[in-house]
């Protein structure tokens, strides 16, 4: 749920270059994550830089997204080490929104080396591991597990010295003591939820098993063995591959010359059962110490430029163990007995055998052939916990029957427009009740707009097939209305004609043709007059036409061809229909003929008692009259409807059919 704030909706572009918190000026953004965005920010009054994480404004009604947020606050405060970024101030904004201060670390991070670089060299790997897992080492022995350690959170920073200085970052997923927790982040996740990267998750992880310490030393191997290589040992493009190879594979053995005692360890880390891993960070860390010193590489601490040493040595946890968590509960070592929540059950090697079998077949789904080791794992991995990755499959699913649902509406209405069309009276009454509650406008989106305007079209078609005219030139004029395109529309085109030739709507039909329709307006206009002119019991029809084929308002919208047509029906002096034939040669076509062929008349004319001609000084021009003649004859006027699939019932078609 979201806030309707106004400070929460003015928050993210006018953040930049404001002072939040009473304290921070925000200067650029330099991250967003899943649950926030990060700013690179001054505190006022000290003149120091920190990194501002800011919940996301659409959190800010959630309140476990909130009580997550504050427990990343509580795990980067439990934690102080040179090699973690240090946890500095937390707080709620003026909108509601959480907002963590966190030490400002200026490096690379350890994803953008590899991008770069693409493999180290075993004496940086070791470093760079002997520093993170002195980091982990300190995180353990505050109860701490981080649960998504992977290259985009190490930070690499370059001392003056020119020593490499690692800084693990976000503790966002990270898990802490329930019992040091405040009740309002007791209980946030269930066993069996699923938190993390696929490619740096332990298989106890992606099972949604107990999950204590030693996931964070296998995603730690991980990464080692991602440093040695180049990539990772599970690269997948899908995330179910990616899944499936961490409880299933086991890593390809790396093409390097290794000394056998860091081979050895990285197996370990990369192993698929808890207990084979080494026992905790501080375990790690001296074997780490071990391999250097054999190898005759020093690991020494980085120094500052003054030459001190920064001290990274961890320290050890109370029991020198790692105290197993199930789901989001930590058991904190103690006399007293303590409940501790129920495993689930693992995946039991015949399931593995047969995710393995099933790697190799398929079955179809509707109409998608899908690798049946795809629904295996989701089955295996669904039935055993209900993670992220059952959510993901299951939203997937709920997207295609969306998608079916909207594609069977879509046929269903097409159906519905097509019985409208037919003039089908209950399913025009239906349809024109649908679209008269969604019309207007103005406030539609184009989308809508368009949609609509095709329920408009059926319509007009509908009531033009039961000659019901005037209701066909209203829906006509809406959907022209919301889609100016409507106007390309062939059947729209004809019963436009019709109603111009009726006295009953001829008004409404007229208004609408020269609103919408432009030229092409303007040469249905100029048809039914010269279909109709002369004929009985039209002549109030005729009229309304005469008197545009006069006008100015008609020849603006015109077209080339037509102009030449209604300026030869003026019957103007000699003179200008002479300077007229040029044009008719050039644009003329068969609407001109019947006047061009009057011009040949030479007694059309009284003069007293005699019969004179008319256009004499077109004699002259003879050659010229021919020529438009000519074009007259040979120029067809440009196509204008045809006859709809199911013709208008108890209608005449016009006599000039346009096909």
């Amino acid at each position: 749920m979201t806030t309707n704030s106004p400070i929460a909706k003015k928050l993210p572009s006018l953040i930049i270059g404001n002072i939040v918190a009473g304290r921070y000026l925000i200067h650029q953004k330099i991250g967003s994550g899943a649950m926030g965005a990060v700013y690179e920010a001054e505190h006022v009054h000290l003149r120091t830089r920190v990194a501002l994480k800011i919940l996301h404004e659409e959190f800010l009604g959630n309140s476990e997204a909130q009580a997550r947020f504050e427990r990343e606050a509580i795990a980067a405060a439990k934690v102080q080490h040179p090699t973690i970024a240090e946890a500095i101030d937390f707080g709620v904004l003026e909108n509601g929104a959480r907002y963590l201060a966190l030490e400002f670390v200026s490096g690379v991070t350890l994803r953008e080396l590899l991008d770069q670089e693409g493999s180290f060299a075993i004496q940086r790997v070791l470093m760079i591991a002997f520093q993170v897992s002195a980091a982990l080492a300190a995180a353990h022995g505050k109860n701490v597990i981080h649960r998504d350690l992977k290259p985009e959170n190490i930070m690499l920073v370059t001392l003056d010295s020119g020593d490499e200085l690692v800084k693990v970052l976000d503790f966002g997923i990270a898990k802490v003591c329930e019992a040091e927790l405040p009740e309002s982040q007791k209980g946030l996740t269930k066993a069996g939820s699923l938190f993390g990267t696929p490619e740096y998750m332990a298989p106890e992880q992606v099972c949604g098993e107990a999950v204590d310490s030693r996931a964070d030393l296998y995603a730690l191997g991980i990464i080692i063995y991602e440093m040695l290589a180049g990539h990772s040992p599970f690269a997948a493009e899908e995330l179910v591959d990616v899944l499936s190879a961490q409880i299933t594979q086991e890593p390809p053995e790396l093409e390097l010359e290794l000394p056998e005692p860091f081979r050895v360890l990285i197996r370990s880390l990369l192993a698929k059962k808890i207990e084979d891993r080494p026992s905790s960070a501080d375990e790690l860390y001296c074997q780490l110490e071990e391999i250097s010193r054999a190898l005759g590489f020093t690991l020494s601490a980085p120094r500052t430029l003054g030459g001190s040493q920064i001290q990274i040595a961890p320290g050890t946890a109370r029991s020198g163990e790692t105290i197993p968590v199930s789901g989001e509960v930590r058991i904190e070592l103690s006399n007293e007995e303590e409940e501790e929540d129920e495993p689930l059950e693992p995946l039991r090697p015949s399931m593995i055998d047969m995710m393995r079998d099933a790697s190799r077949r398929s079955i179809v789904v509707g109409q998608k052939k899908i690798p049946l080791g795809v629904l295996v794992l989701v089955m295996v991995v669904g039935a055993v916990l209900g993670t992220v990755l059952t959510i993901a499959v299951r939203r997937h699913f709920e997207a295609e029957a969306t998608l079916q649902a909207e594609v069977a509406a879509e046929a269903a209405h097409q159906q519905l427009l097509e019985r409208v069309r037919s003039g089908d009276r209950e399913s025009i009454t239906e349809l024109r009740a649908r679209a008269d509650l969604s019309y207007d406008a103005s406030t539609l989106h184009p989308d809508h707009q368009s949609a609509l305007a095709a329920d408009y079209l059926a319509l007009g078609r509908g009531y033009a097939s039961l000659s019901l005219y005037p209701g066909a030139v209203l829906s006509y004029s809406r959907a022209l209305e919301l889609d100016p395109h409507s106007a390309e529309d062939g059947d729209l085109l004809w019963d436009i004609h019709q109603a111009l030739a009726r006295r009953d709507t001829v008004d409404a039909a007229l208004q609408l043709t020269l609103k919408h329709l432009g030229s092409l307006g303007a040469d249905l206009i100029y048809d039914v007059w010269d279909d109709h002119r002369g004929q009985r019991g039209m002549t109030a029809v005729v009229a309304r036409m005469q008197k545009l084929v006069h006008s100015e308002e008609l020849h603006e919208l015109a077209t080339d061809p037509l102009k030449v047509a209604l300026e030869l029906e003026r019957g103007e002096n000699c003179e200008k229909t002479k300077a007229l034939l040029p044009r008719a040669i050039a644009h003329g076509d068969e609407r001109s003929l019947r006047r061009l062929e009057a011009l040949r008349v030479t007694s059309g004319c009284r003069q007293g008692q005699q019969k004179v001609d008319c256009f004499a000084c077109l004699r002259s021009e003879d050659e010229k009259l021919e020529q438009a003649l000519a074009r007259a004859r040979a120029e067809k006027q440009p196509p204008l409807f045809r006859a709809p699939a199911q013709g208008a019932a108890g209608t005449a078609a016009p006599s000039k059919l346009r096909e």
